[in-house]
């Protein structure tokens, strides 16, 4: 049986090292939300917090565990310059010198837990190439980086600015 890990390696010399490596960590962190996830209600790990996340929706324990996993995931990977999550209100450094950006929600469908409907982590890499007043724009300094954010309209989210300046890249298949 073929992992993703071993598919992966295969690709080297194809990929960028940079890429595959960030990659595997993803992988990893989508399985640790995997774990927690079938565990969480014998953990205390269900129920809502008080805090609103980009969306306007209540954070759960689970969102914020799955968005730190998936942070810590982008964190160990070099070639990543940002992250920008459903989680929070703005984009987060993490290597000014990184050639790709990590757009994500750690938990979609996180509203369904409590019903035990099918939820999931979706996750894009892009190139880096910031919008104006990202972080690294900016010198890689966001002190609201890590913070919960208050409501605000969906239009100006880190996700709505990032996904607004790259509508004219396209897509190039991987071989």
């Amino acid at each position: 049986m073929t992992t993703f890990e071993t598919y992966l390696e295969g690709l080297k010399g194809t990929l960028d090292d940079g890429l595959i490596q960030l990659l595997a960590n993803v992988a990893k962190a989508t399985r640790q939300i995997s774990d927690t996830l079938r565990t969480s209600s014998l953990t205390g790990l269900s129920g809502a917090t008080e805090t609103i996340n980009v969306q306007g929706e209540t954070q759960k324990p689970l969102d914020i565990l799955s968005n730190d996993l998936m942070l810590d995931a982008c964190k160990a990977s070099a070639a990543v310059s940002f992250a920008v999550s459903e989680e929070l209100d703005s984009e987060v450094p993490v290597h000014a010198d990184g050639a790709y950006a990590v757009i994500f929600d750690p938990l979609d469908g996180s509203s369904n837990l409590d019903v035990n409907v099918t939820v999931g982590t979706i996750f894009s890499v892009i190139p880096a190439r910031p919008p104006r007043t990202s972080c690294r724009a900016a010198g890689h300094r966001s002190s609201r980086a890590m913070q919960p954010m208050a409501r605000r309209p969906v239009s100006s989210s880190p996700l709505a600015r990032v996904f607004r300046s790259s509508r004219s890249m396209t897509a190039a298949p991987i071989s």
